[in-house]
């Protein structure tokens, strides 16, 4: 088991002999995987087979100890081998507000397979960290790089990117230690710029870099985010979304097209929006400023007709520009990708005279050869079962088929494996179950979330088709709303991706709800490994959870 140790060392002056140095505690952390072998040639460079040594056994200079008004600080930073050849950086802060110590954030820097290491980390008085460390792979020569993170943002994440401070031109050969050791300080003029030195390579000698490292100022993030996100109006080629607002001078609006927007706004960077999708700002990639002000709407567009569209919207103050994190989150669909037309006719009355799933229960004469009922929904959530009943009216001693069609991945259409539910046939009835009801019915774990169409079809002496027209029988059209799933990690093992650490064996993805439990059932917690990009709806850490993300976790909600 990984942990921290607290040493506490007790002076008596007066009687040095007296003085005690001794353990207080043991501080758990995250599961991580391990040193590097004892050879010390790890790190690989470019045109030489002399590798560096990673330093991967021991805390790096230094542990650096703040105290803010009686709430102690310590931010430390270590080296992992995330493999026998790429090292990455593990970072902790500790605080202590009383009598003991507790980790209240920790994280692994490793946003790509370069190795990062013989790092140092400081905070300065604006609670804002920085850590700089260097650089190596097989293609990249040893260099000198930093990144940090602001006072407002998550838990375990250096949001301030990677910043380049001296691009290496040269290997070192002959030995592999390397940088016995760098330093990072806070800056005592002001207390919120960083000093940085560390090694670098010359063509024939070796020299120490020495950068100055300034972030943009703290700032205070609005305490109420915008909520209540409602689809105003849809068209072909824009959309109308509004909000309730929050308590902060402004909103940021930032759309992707197709998936959830993936990276946030940093605070202390200031946008510009264009309400023309894909000619704002963009953050990250893909990720397009649509608004910004102080309004409660906005109307994007020249967007793609029948396609979704995912929307964050971040509360902030003029002042520092900081932005409120959790985001609210929305997603919405352009018009003019509607189902097929389809339909029976009038003279006969062949018909569905019930449909039955959930908490959808309609029954109905026959108004008409197409009935729309998209008004009347229900709730399904991802990986539930439903059983779905479906009554008739055969129009005598004949015999009837009836199908279901839901267009789970919302594309419009009805083609797609697991969208096509059989419920069989009926004769001689006017009300009566057809004889496969009532079918159970899953909703399949990638299934998109938000609202889409169910189908029902009743045909006369043959099976219907889901676009068809004119034939003796009768065509209905409803809403299913189609909502996360969720599940519980069991702990079989660290590994995020092996499904035996899951319920039923599914792996989530952006369709779950994630809950970490206290005590997994069989007792590990969550790992997320190094290129594995994972994905959930949400993720809930019961108190005393972890979970240790080498690679990505993208949260939709």
């Amino acid at each position: 088991m990984q942990r921290s140790r607290i040493y506490e060392l007790d002076t008596d002056w007066a009687t040095p002999a007296n003085s005690t140095f001794s353990k207080v505690q043991n501080l758990g952390v995250n599961a991580f995987s391990g040193n590097f072998s004892g050879d010390w040639n790890n790190i690989p460079q470019p045109g030489t087979p002399q590798k560096l040594d990673g330093i991967s056994t021991v805390l790096m200079y230094r542990a650096q100890y703040r105290n803010f008004d009686g709430t102690q600080k310590i931010v430390c930073t270590h080296t992992i081998a995330e493999s026998s050849t790429e090292a990455v950086l593990r970072w902790y802060e500790l605080e202590n507000t009383g009598s003991s110590w507790a980790i209240v954030q920790q994280g692994t820097y490793n946003p790509d397979n370069v190795s990062r290491w013989n790092a140092s980390i400081a905070m300065n008085d604006a609670g804002q960290i920085a850590m700089g460390y260097s650089v190596a792979n097989s293609s990249i020569y040893p260099g000198i790089r930093y990144c940090g993170q602001t006072a407002g943002a998550a838990s375990g994440i250096m949001d301030i990117a990677e910043t380049n401070i001296w691009t290496g031109a040269y290997s070192q050969t002959g030995i592999n230690r390397w940088g016995d050791y760098s330093n990072i300080s806070v800056d005592p003029a002001g207390g919120t710029g960083f000093w940085y030195t560390n090694e670098y390579k010359s063509s024939s000698s070796h020299g120490t870099r020495i950068a100055e490292i300034t972030f943009p100022a703290s700032c205070t993030t609005p305490t109420t985010q915008a909520s209540n996100y409602s689809l105003v109006s849809a068209s072909d080629n824009s959309l109308e979304i509004s909000w309730n607002r929050g308590n902060g001078d402004a909103v940021l609006v930032v759309a992707r097209e197709g998936n959830p927007v993936n990276a946030n706004p940093i605070s202390g960077n200031t946008y510009t929006a264009n309400t023309v999708f894909g000619t704002g700002d963009e953050i990250g990639v893909g990720n397009f400023v649509v608004y910004n002000g102080a309004g409660t709407s906005v109307i994007i567009n020249s967007l793609e007709q029948g396609t979704n569209y995912h929307f964050s919207i971040y509360e902030y103050f003029n002042s520092g520009v900081c932005y409120a994190i959790p985001r609210l989150t929305a997603n919405a669909t352009t018009s003019g990708c509607t189902p097929c037309v389809s339909d029976g006719n009038t003279a006969y009355q062949t018909s569905t005279t019930y449909v039955g799933i959930n908490t959808l229960s309609k029954a109905s004469a026959k108004p008409a050869a197409y009935s729309d009922y998209t008004a009347i929904s229900t709730n399904l959530e991802v990986g539930s079962t439903h059983n779905l009943n479906v009554r008739v009216n055969t129009d005598g001693p004949y015999t009837v088929h009836t199908k279901v069609w839901i267009d789970w991945n919302q594309d419009c259409d009805f083609d797609d494996t697991g969208e096509t539910f059989d419920l069989g046939t009926a004769t001689n009835v006017t009300d009566g179950l057809t004889n496969l009801s009532p079918l159970s019915t899953s909703v399949p774990v990638d299934a998109l979330i938000g609202s889409t169409i169910m189908r029902v079809s009743t045909k006369f002496n043959s099976d219907p088709t889901s676009c068809e027209t004119a034939y003796d029988g009768e065509v209905e059209d409803y809403t299913i709303n189609v909502l996360p799933g969720s599940t519980t990690w069991n702990g079989t093992n660290t590994d995020w991706n092996d499904s035996d650490n899951w319920p039923n064996g599914v792996v989530p993805n952006s369709s779950y709800e994630v809950v970490i439990p206290t005590a997994p059932v069989h007792g590990s917690f969550p790992v997320i490994q190094s290129g594995v990009n994972a994905k959930c709806y949400s993720l809930t850490l019961e108190n005393g959870a972890t979970i240790t993300i080498n690679g990505t976790l993208e949260e939709v909600k």
